[in-house]
């Protein structure tokens, strides 16, 4: 595991919400984030488990990442998967791009 982060922010209609996600990192080429977003119930106070998602970014060639995003909300896709053109390897795109949206929510 290379990053691990939880934090809480204001998902609008849906009320306070925390997402917690842990990335892995196989090599320099591909990189599989796991994250959790948990709704919190006005009347306990508690956060409820409210979706999953998946991240993978992969070097598919010399100037391209793939990613890949899956997820279990009802509201969203299944699975969509973007191109990005870049010379960074997947575990740059992670540092200096993809983590940094994930971040500011």
């Amino acid at each position: 595991m290379i990053a691990q982060k939880s934090m809480i922010f204001d998902g609008g209609q849906s009320g306070w919400m925390k997402v917690t996600w842990k990335t892995y990192q196989y090599n320099n080429n591909f990189l599989k984030t796991y994250a959790t977003y948990d709704v919190k119930d006005p009347d306990t106070k508690k956060y409820l488990v409210s979706w999953h998602e998946r991240y993978t970014i992969a070097k598919v060639t010399k100037n391209n990442v793939k990613i890949t995003d899956w997820t279990d909300n009802e509201l969203c896709p299944g699975t969509t998967v973007t191109y990005d053109k870049t010379k960074y390897t997947a575990a740059r795109y992670y540092w200096r791009i993809y983590r940094h949206n994930i971040i500011n929510i």
